[in-house]
């Protein structure tokens, strides 16, 4: 839509499907393996005490540290390729709107992902 010939970064954004894909593998495997948290959808504070739960949450957490990981690269590239390889004489006012959204949506998500990440 932008008229650019390949991402800016066509290494980052297969590193960022992988980590998706892994993290999204790792999840089903802890699912099957039986080691699924026991703490609910947020998992929050006394749910997610060991006499609640004694199911370990450690490939619950990696596999959403990589699947975080992948969005934010993901992300990042979007923004750097919108903002960098758009076609000779599309400004950003000329930009569709779909363009636009994914801009947006990518911005907040390189803001916002990381902490949700860390915590």
């Amino acid at each position: 839509m932008i008229g650019a010939q390949d991402m800016a970064f066509p290494r980052l954004s297969g590193t960022a499907f992988w980590l998706q894909v892994a993290g999204g593998l790792l999840l089903y495997a802890a699912f099957a393996a039986g080691n699924a948290p026991d703490a609910g959808w947020f998992s929050y504070a006394p749910l997610s005490e060991k006499p609640f739960s004694p199911a370990p949450a450690r490939l619950l957490a990696i596999a959403l540290l990589l699947i975080g990981s992948g969005i934010v690269a993901s992300a990042i590239n979007l923004i750097v390729t919108i903002a960098v390889s758009r076609t000779p004489g599309m400004t950003m006012r000329r930009l569709p709107l779909f363009v636009w959204m994914n801009l947006v949506n990518s911005v907040m998500i390189v803001f916002a992902l990381p902490v949700l990440v860390a915590s």
